[in-house]
């Protein structure tokens, strides 16, 4: 055999066997597959076998669905569909996991996103579909990095009933049709999770939410009644409740510390607000604004780290704070003209100023144990008062105006 025949066949051999066992035996996955306008390429995801190595991604495409996909298993990249103005369905029934993101944006006829097998992914962000009316994610346990569906207009609801854990941030934004939302398996989300604003959501239920290391923020949502966590014990930062006119009820039983604030604002007909096992609020406590606002229990409360506001709630008739010890800046109370009295019988130190203002209904308060007030003790357009329980060292920093019966 001449020599260089023999070289060759030799090279071709090594070539094969390094070849093999590159790739453990089997033939190399295809790697990413980005799709050209009219979509005729679409047939390469599936033609090498059930596992892509890479990406697929659809932007400004002219298909109705994603048919010639419909092997694919696991994408080891990115799932990117977005800008295609005739596509109507996602239809992925065999594909079990994402290893990056799910993006599926601004597709303005999208009326189906179905990936009934998918357990995992990197991310899931789905935006700006406005005629989506059908999500089916029942097999979704856990997400790696953000969860987001915003702006998609026409869903009425979504369930995500085996969703368990979420890394990153959870966003339900401007979802305006949406009256239904369903996470009744979710125990831990990563980042902060964001309820704002869906104008027809009926409910937030969270039942099996422990720990969320961001905040848990619900925003103006036009119909929300009811928020309900009961199982959720800590807060990586804080608690806002804001602006959701036909809230009447929240409840955190076992909430016991928020890494951050508390915040309750105008919320119309909310009449009472009781957390009866939060501990510690390392930031701000504040409720302002909550026209029906009645009774505040926070029983086991101890320490505020930041400072304490209680304004222009003029229902509010109960303050139970029985253990408040500490309150790192000032207290201010403003226009709460219902206020008849105001105890914090363990209360010992205020950071900063004490100031109560405009309460025409005060009539007492007392403060036995408070030693210390970093600014100063004001009381200001209280007429009704008749009663100042406070030792006489802080007694004599009071400042007085418009309070004739002291």
């Amino acid at each position: 055999m001449p020599r260089a025949l023999l070289s060759h066949l030799l090279a071709l051999g090594l070539g094969l066997v390094a070849g093999y066992l590159l790739w453990g035996g089997e033939a190399p996955l295809p790697a990413a597959i980005t799709l050209q306008p009219d979509g005729s390429d679409l047939s390469r995801a599936c033609a090498q076998g059930v596992v892509l190595d890479g990406d697929l991604r659809l932007e400004k495409a002219a298909l109705a669905d994603l048919a010639d996909a419909r092997c694919l298993e696991e994408i080891r990249g990115d799932l990117v569909v977005r800008y295609s103005s005739a596509l109507e369905q996602i239809a992925l029934p065999s594909l079990r996991r994402v290893g990056g993101a799910v993006l599926i944006e601004a597709n303005p006829a999208l009326s189906a996103l179905r990936l009934p097998k998918l357990e995992a992914a990197g991310s899931l962000v789905v935006g700006s579909n406005p005629s989506l009316v059908s999500v089916e994610l029942g097999a979704l346990l856990s997400v790696a990095g953000p969860l987001r569906f915003a702006g998609d207009t026409g869903l009425p609801s979504l369930a995500l009933p085996g969703l368990e854990r979420v890394g990153g941030d959870l966003v339900i934004k401007d979802s305006t049709a949406l009256t239904g939302l369903e996470l009744p398996a979710l125990s831990f989300v990563g980042g902060s999770l964001d309820i704002y604003p869906n104008a027809a959501l009926l409910r937030l239920d969270l039942p099996a939410l422990v720990q969320a290391e961001g905040h848990l923020g619900v925003e103006g949502n036009a119909s929300i009644e009811a928020v309900n966590l009961p199982v959720l014990t800590r807060l990586g930062a804080g608690l806002y409740v804001d602006a959701n006119p036909k809230l009447g009820s929240v409840s955190a039983p076992l909430l016991a510390r928020l890494g951050g604030y508390l915040d309750l604002q105008d919320n119309a007909i909310l009449p009472t607000l009781q957390l009866p096992a939060l501990d510690t609020v390392l930031g701000d406590v504040e409720l302002r604004g909550n026209g029906g606002l009645a009774t505040v229990s926070l029983p086991a409360l101890r320490v505020i780290e930041g400072p304490l506001w209680f304004e222009q709630n003029p229902a509010l008739v109960r303050l139970d704070l029985p253990r408040l010890e500490r309150i790192g800046e000032q207290l201010d109370l403003d226009a709460n003209a219902a206020l008849r009295e105001l105890t914090l019988p363990a209360l010992t130190q205020v950071g900063r100023g004490l100031r109560l203002r405009d309460s025409a209904g005060l009539e007492r308060v007392s403060l036995p144990a408070l030693s210390r007030v970093g600014d100063v003790l004001e009381l200001v357009r209280a007429p009704l008062l008749r009663e100042l329980d406070v030792p006489e060292a802080v007694r004599a920093t009071a400042r007085l105006e418009g309070v004739p019966g002291i």
